[in-house]
Formats: structure tokens, C-alpha cells, sequence
């Protein structure tokens, strides 16, 4: 198996270049109803506007994201 490396930014053109020559769906409706006809189960909301923020600590998350080192695939 061989690899060939490509031009990343060649590549993105030719799929703008190709997406924008596809005209839309201008066709008949195909959808038969409405996919969300039946009532709403939920018994509650689950925040309410007027009431203060409960969250006590910061966030546990950690914010950095691993790709902005630098790090690539190869």
C-alpha cells in the first residue's frame, strides 16, 4: 500500500468548486408528515429563568485542547 501526500489546500478548493456547481433540490416534497406529531411528555422545565445559578465550583473541564500544542499526525 503507498501513500501519496496531497495538497490540503487544492483539495478544499475542488470540493468548494464541486458543491457549488450542484444547483439545490428544487423537486416535490418528499417527506410523507410530520416526524414530531405526538404531545409533549415532559412534566417539567429544567431551568428556570428567574432563579439564581445553583453551580457552587468552577468547572472540572479542562480547557486547553490537545491540537493547540502543535501536535500533528505525523
Amino acid at each position: 500500500m503507498e501513500f501519496e501526500l496531497v495538497d490540503n489546500a487544492a483539495l478544499e478548493k475542488e470540493l468548494d468548486e464541486k458543491i457549488s456547481e450542484k444547483p439545490p433540490y428544487d423537486g416535490p416534497e418528499r417527506r410523507v408528515g410530520q416526524r414530531r406529531c405526538g404531545h409533549d411528555r415532559r412534566s417539567l422545565v429544567r431551568f428556570e429563568l428567574d432563579k439564581s445559578d445553583r453551580r457552587q465550583t468552577e468547572d472540572r473541564r479542562n480547557t486547553t485542547n490537545v491540537w493547540d500544542k502543535g501536535h500533528t499526525l505525523f
